[in-house]
């Protein structure tokens, strides 16, 4: 985009392209540089063999330098929730490299430009998609500042909600 708009506008025009290239498989990572891109194979591999249709890369898994405990705290609890919503042990639900299968890419919809996170996640499961999580390597950003602020803390709980109730 020419201006900021938001990180789950930069996530819809992303989707919308890899669906008009009609992709194979479509991968995602924070351009903050916290997330290390020698990792994208690991996380397209499951959706090029076929095991699964949305992967999450896992900070929980993989290794991690320098995460904050303000950032991590709330990380856990929101993935914690996601565990009776999903039915199932997720380690990373606010991780910033995702992939997606071409079905995934068509299912998903992300209506928030702020927490999508947990909103695709539940609505690509809802919708049958096949899961997996990969290690990868995290490292706290060097440079910038991030989108985070308080009201993230209520924003999130409200996207669940309302994603629950989409249905």
């Amino acid at each position: 985009h020419d201006h900021t708009r938001g990180l789950g506008a930069a996530l819809r025009t992303g989707l919308a392209k890899a669906q008009e290239l009609n992709a194979k498989a479509t991968i995602y990572l924070d351009a903050d540089g916290e997330y290390d891109p020698e990792c994208i194979p690991d996380v397209l591999a499951p959706v090029l063999s076929g095991r699964a249709d949305y992967v999450l890369g896992s900070r929980y898994l993989g290794t991690r330098e320098g995460q904050r405990w303000l950032r991590l705290i709330p990380n856990l609890i929101f993935t914690v929730a996601l565990w009776p919503l999903t039915g199932r042990f997720i380690t990373d639900g606010q991780t910033g490299m995702r992939a997606f299968s071409r079905k995934a890419v068509q299912a998903a919809e992300i209506v928030h430009d702020y927490n999508y996170a947990q909103v695709i996640t539940l609505r690509l499961l809802r919708r049958g998609m096949r899961l997996a999580e990969v290690p990868i390597n995290y490292r706290r950003r060097q440079h910038g500042a991030s989108f985070i602020r308080p009201e993230y803390l209520w924003k999130v709980p409200m996207g669940i909600f309302k994603e629950l109730l989409s249905s």
